[in-house]
């Protein structure tokens, strides 16, 4: 299922404009479609789903849902009006995976993405060499991606969408899984110091090892095509339009061109930036935005110093002062004279997962330090300082502005 709403007028000029142009060459409005929704909704969408109530109140109609319910979709380009799954070799970040078309089908009212191991060896150009070229490489395994890429487009709105993540669960050998795991979680059950401990479908991950793959479901600016690395070069993930010597030789369309050919506006930044909705693997989940020039260096984290790791900021474990968290501790920060970029961030609690009760959370010693920074002494978490959150800037009021729990 996958649920994307936003207001009608939130739509780009682009894609109303061409809206336009195509019912006025069809008439679409001079005929209404028998099941009473609009063009971008599936049918099987339920009515409780077809319109929200957001947080300030507005009413937010549905204009776009795909609730994969037909079986045998075929997503090969050219063959679905809203996907289009690739056939092409991962060249960027490292990867060592082949995007296949035939990784990804409907079974069962699911979408379902399937990761092959095998080896293949391939030959593409990577563009992110210190000098671009072709690269031969040995890849070890296929999956599938989907886009919508020229297909569908937003400016802004809710995005819902219900996935189960990858990873090594079946027990049971079948006709696609060959082999069977030993993946606590998925037996359900878990020895330790000799005791066999139940576990639930809730519980959180025992062993992140089962899950070794690192899925996104993420938006990117439609003038950039994932994967397509001469559409996104100097073009990912820029979102400025302020003329700037400096930053213009980086940004393929910037405010600092006054002829970019293409029917585009004269002195115009354009760009396609970022937004990761999920991405990760077994516990490890994050959600990004990625947007460029990106912030300057006085309002980022502190860099990390050896002996450190650079990945130590994943874990939130640095022990180089100020590494892990913007504006903790206080006296790491102290010299700027001036707090993180954003403040009062609201966050929302993962109530799908059960309780640690040694993880609960009181707010008042944390609204003390809020109210008192220099009580902010920890360099990691700690649940008597910071928000759950991991963010000593954020928003402490009552849940939907009433409580009783903030």
């Amino acid at each position: 299922m996958n649920h994307e709403r936003l207001r009608g007028r939130a739509l780009g000029a682009l894609t109303l404009l061409q809206a336009v142009a195509v019912a006025l060459d069809y008439d679409y409005e001079g005929y209404h479609s028998r099941s009473g929704v609009t063009a971008w909704v599936d049918v099987d969408t339920p009515l409780d789903a077809r319109s929200k109530k957001s947080s300030r109140g507005e009413t937010w109609d549905l204009v776009m849902s795909d609730e994969f319910e037909i079986d045998g979709r075929s997503f090969v380009a050219g063959k679905d009006h809203m996907w289009t799954a690739l056939d092409i070799p991962d060249g960027v970040n490292a990867a060592i995976g082949l995007y296949n078309s035939s990784n990804v089908y409907t079974l069962k009212g699911k979408l379902i993405n399937r990761v092959d191991e095998m080896q293949t060896n391939v030959t593409y150009f990577n563009q992110w060499l210190e000098v671009p070229a072709f690269e031969s490489n040995t890849l070890h395994y296929s999956a599938g991606m989907m886009q919508s890429w020229n297909k569908f487009c937003m400016q802004g709105g809710l995005i819902e969408v219900a996935a189960k993540l990858p990873g090594a669960i079946n027990i049971l050998p079948d006709d696609v899984h060959k082999s069977t795991t030993n993946n606590p979680n998925a037996l359900g059950e878990i020895w330790r110091g000799g005791v066999k401990t139940k576990l639930t479908p809730r519980d959180r991950v025992q062993d992140g090892g089962y899950y070794p793959t690192w899925p996104g479901i993420w938006l990117l600016g439609n003038l950039g095509r994932a994967l397509f690395s001469a559409s996104t070069s100097r073009m990912w993930p820029w979102t400025y339009n302020e003329c700037d010597a400096d930053l213009s030789p980086h940004q393929a369309i910037s405010a600092c061109d006054p002829n970019p050919g293409y029917g585009l506006h004269p002195n115009q930044g354009r760009g396609a930036p970022e937004i990761d909705i999920l991405e990760g693997g077994g516990a490890a989940i994050s959600s990004s935005i990625q947007i460029a020039p990106g912030m300057p260096d006085n309002y980022r984290r502190m860099p990390i110093q050896k002996p450190d790791s650079r990945y130590c900021v994943y874990g939130k474990a640095c022990d180089t002062p100020g590494a892990n968290f913007p504006d903790v501790p206080t006296s790491a920060y102290a010299y700027r004279g001036h707090r993180n970029w954003y403040q009062g961030l609201k966050y929302a609690a993962n109530n799908r997962c059960p309780t640690d009760p040694l993880e609960v959370q009181q707010y008042e010693p944390v609204k003390a330090v809020q109210m008192n920074p220099a009580l902010l002494t920890t360099n990691v978490y700690n649940k008597m300082q910071v928000s759950a959150g991991r963010d000593a800037s954020a928003d402490l009021g009552l849940i939907d502005g009433k409580g009783p729990a903030h």
